[in-house]
């Protein structure tokens, strides 16, 4: 119970942490953009956590300036009001892969800056426990063609629900790692 009632106060912690960034910042305008490297991670290659997926699965939805919420697979992103500022097409795609990830786009753009962060969430809940061990679980940044990892994200991570939560206001592709 105890347990339980710590990963709730963690998870409301993230969305108050969201809705305060949400409130507070002025918002910028929402465009494509090219990626920035802002962690130099080296010849670092990511350990991905081990439990692949052998179909794609991929969802399209609209986004309009009052925001919404975009799901697919148990992954999720939440879009605060005024992160876009004018009706977007939003894809959430999970790829073929060896491990957890995901890719999302902004009307067919691979790289996108938002106005405001969105509240992202991923699941890891079709890994078993041999795959999850007892390290810590990170989200990261990755390049969308090279999969190599940009940018380590700041993140919750639920072992009870099986989900890893973060703010972001760029998109393109993130994977799960050990």
């Amino acid at each position: 119970m105890s347990r339980s009632r710590d990963s709730m106060a963690r998870l409301a912690v993230v969305w108050f942490a969201a809705v305060l960034v949400g409130c507070a910042e002025e918002p910028r305008d929402a465009m494509p953009v090219e990626p920035a490297v802002t962690a130099q991670v080296g010849v670092r290659t990511l350990r991905t956590l081990d439990c692949p997926i052998t179909q794609e699965n991929a969802v399209r939805t609209e986004i309009r300036p009052e925001g919404g919420m975009v799901s697919v697979a148990g992954h999720s992103v939440y879009f605060p009001p005024g992160a876009v500022h004018e009706p977007v097409q939003v894809k959430l795609t999970v790829p073929v892969s060896k491990g957890v990830e995901v890719d999302i786009e902004v009307n067919g753009q691979a790289h996108y800056e938002l106005a405001r962060p969105v509240l992202a969430t991923l699941s890891y809940g079709r890994c078993g426990p041999a795959a999850l061990g007892s390290r810590e679980i990170t989200v990261w940044y990755i390049d969308g063609e090279t999969r190599q990892p940009i940018e380590r994200m700041a993140s919750l991570d639920d072992r009870a629900s099986r989900t890893i939560t973060f703010l972001t206001n760029h998109f393109s592709g993130y994977a799960l790692a050990d």
